[in-house]
């Protein structure tokens, strides 16, 4: 008779207490998936909050650890970090370590020196670390980068697998659905919705994204402008107005509910001006089946493709951007089809399942 092996325990490193972007969301969908058959995960996160929430939902458990801070690391922080998570590792059987930051890969590299341990860092970012990712690479078993553009940081490691970010396959909303949740929005039926869903800051392009959105209102009055989530809003507000688009500009703060809000969203834009890893917004529009523009800055380039599943447009260049989503915001039929292409590149790339196997498989090839 066949015996079953029992499950590997893992601890996930997170270094956040909330949902501050897309890494967490994507921990917590690596949970939802994970194959607790042969793996169970374990939480250690800085303290109780929306990410140990959201864990104990999925029937994860927490511990709770007073991490250093994101970017503020000191040699004793880092040695009491690593020496208390050994003594966890110990006494809870744990045999991988998967951290999500630099800050939090060094200390459980540091924790499994001359131990089993295996450390999994996972790179969701792809502009440099500096020294940490000279240092990192060394105190690893694997890195698993979100894009090979974030794989860039490491060219000398054969340490490195590209495991893209996943987001769940998705039934669009019915038209009765879509439209109660444009009307709590004060959207119309007809009107058709440019949107970004994710952080407000300047490096996402948000200031081109306005004056590019300015340059179509005459051309589209009854097209809006669609902004959801966390930051500073005042000054957009201010540039919107300065533009005379703040009739056509909606911004929702950040909503828990936020699928309903992105189901509004006709055409979903990043104008990132800085590389990042592989954005989520992105690839959440992909699975509504709706189609982008974006700049191919970091992994932004491996999310589409150029004229089949949106647009690329070049950093800073409201015009060009301008022209992009006017050919969408004109062309139902367009939208439509570029919409499909990128819900089939979505479902074969960068579907949440196929994302936690490949995950797993790095810990099984540790493993053994």
């Amino acid at each position: 008779m066949k015996t079953v092996s029992p499950a590997v325990n893992y601890a996930y490193l997170c270094a956040f207490r909330d949902i501050v972007g897309g890494g967490q969301a994507g921990m917590l969908l690596h949970f939802k998936h994970a194959d607790r058959a042969r793996f169970t995960p374990l939480l250690v996160c800085p303290g109780e909050g929306e990410v140990s929430r959201r864990a104990a939902e999925l029937g994860i458990e927490t511990v709770f650890f007073d991490w250093p801070r994101p970017g503020v690391l000191s040699l004793p922080a880092v040695l009491a970090g690593a020496m208390a998570l050994r003594a966890l590792a110990a006494k809870r059987k744990i045999a991988l370590l998967h951290a999500d930051t630099l800050e939090l890969a060094a200390i459980g590299g540091l924790a499994a020196i001359c131990s089993p341990l295996k450390v999994v860092f996972h790179a969701r970012v792809s502009d440099g670390g500096g020294m940490w990712d000279r240092l990192v690479p060394a105190l690893c078993d694997r890195i698993i980068c979100v894009s090979k553009a974030a794989a860039r940081r490491f060219p000398a490691s054969g340490k490195v697998r590209v495991i893209y970010n996943g987001v769940e396959r998705v039934t669009a909303p019915t038209a009765e659905q879509a439209a109660e949740c444009r009307r709590e929005l004060g959207l119309l039926p007809e009107q058709v919705v440019a949107g970004y869903c994710g952080q407000l800051i300047e490096s996402k392009g948000l200031s081109v994204l306005l004056r590019a959105f300015a340059l179509l209102k005459s051309g589209f009055p009854s097209a809006r402008l669609l902004l959801s989530g966390r930051g500073d809003t005042d000054g957009l507000k201010k540039l919107a107005a300065d533009l005379g688009i703040e009739g056509q500009t909606l911004f929702t703060g950040f909503r828990a509910d936020n699928a309903s809000v992105r189901a509004c969203i006709d055409i979903f834009t990043l104008p990132g001006l800085h590389e990042e890893g592989l954005p989520r917004t992105i690839l959440e529009g992909m699975a509504l089946g709706r189609p982008s523009v974006l700049t191919p800055v970091g992994g932004s380039a491996e999310a589409i493709v150029d004229g089949e599943s949106g647009f690329f447009v070049p950093p800073g260049n409201a015009s060009a951007l301008a022209e992009k989503l006017g050919l969408l915001l004109r062309d139902s039929g367009l939208r439509a089809r570029m919409g499909e292409a990128a819900k089939k590149r979505m479902e074969t790339l960068f579907e949440a399942g196929e994302t936690t196997r490949g995950m797993e498989a790095v810990y099984q090839e540790l493993l053994g």
